[in-house]
């Protein structure tokens, strides 16, 4: 997959950052950057129903909601190095993404096991579907949260999926599995459970106007296959930003958003499932002549 040159200065990493106590302690909005886009993904802006196609490189901000259709994908690479690849029939909404100003000396490879550059609150929440998440060590006050109809996943660094289904008649599934660091899930009517490595929690669920019930919590070990299905995105997502990295050598400063985008901070309502990308329509057979 060939990479463009970002247009915002917003993928860039280094352990040499220079910024001060009065800069980290200043939330300021920030941009998301799509990458590795594959297939059918949409996004809609605010209050907007209308999906627009979403291309490599493009700011998305708090607000915006990314749907994705059959074989499609997309990783999102938040300001201070996690990344959030959304995977096919998925649905996600951005919102919240604010990052201190930080400055760096040297553009550097993309190294997730580093602190993050500076503090950070981001909250995403995952309508349908599946992610695959590794957010960056965070500093003390920073806060990472990931919310779904039946319950919210935090962490202050770790690689984990996370998966919400519900059928026709309301019955949810959600399940979270960790392959490094801890997460811990709190359940929309239930206790915190921490979810250790190799560890995977299910919760079923029952949602309705008022919220979910939450109908049985149980923990169990992630198979070695799921750890390293994971591990591998993860991977391929990292090599992605360093290619973007590379090719962004210009670019010092903290992402910024476009002059033309107002950040909406408040949360998306309720989706409507037929805001999914249409598939592509798979031309006609031609029909042999029949004969006299």
């Amino acid at each position: 997959m060939r990479f463009r040159q970002l247009r915002l200065p917003a993928l860039f990493l280094s352990a040499g950052l220079l910024f001060s106590v009065g800069q980290a302690e200043t939330l300021e909005p920030a941009a998301v950057i799509a990458v590795q886009v594959r297939g059918t993904v949409g996004v809609a802006h605010g209050p907007s129903t209308l999906l627009h196609p979403v291309q490599d490189d493009a700011a998305l901000a708090a607000g915006d909601l990314l749907e994705t259709g059959p074989d499609s994908g997309v990783v999102l690479v938040l300001p201070n190095g996690s990344t959030v690849s959304l995977r096919e029939h998925s649905q996600l909404a951005i919102t919240q993404v604010r990052q201190a100003p930080f400055t760096t000396p040297d553009l550097v490879a993309f190294d997730n096991l580093k602190v993050e550059p500076s503090a950070s609150h981001s909250s995403l929440e995952l309508k349908f579907g599946e992610i695959v998440v590794q957010v960056r060590q965070l500093l003390p006050g920073s806060e990472f949260s990931l919310k779904t109809p039946v319950g919210t996943a935090g962490t202050r660094g770790a690689a984990f999926a996370l998966a919400y289904a519900e059928d026709a008649d309301h019955e949810a599934v959600c399940l979270l599995g960790t392959a490094r660091g801890l997460v811990r899930f709190t359940p929309a009517d239930g206790q915190p459970v921490e979810v250790s490595v190799h560890r995977q929690v299910e919760v079923s669920a029952r949602v309705g106007r008022t919220g979910a019930s939450i109908q049985q919590v149980q923990t169990r070990l992630l198979a070695d296959e799921a750890v390293d299905r994971m591990e591998n995105l993860n991977r391929a997502a990292r090599e992605d930003v360093n290619q973007v990295l590379q090719r962004a050598k210009a670019m010092r400063h903290a992402p910024q958003l476009p002059a033309d985008r107002t950040v909406r901070p408040e949360p998306l309502g309720n989706p409507t499932l037929d805001r999914r990308p249409e598939p592509p329509v798979k031309p006609a057979k031609p029909r042999r002549p029949t004969g006299n």
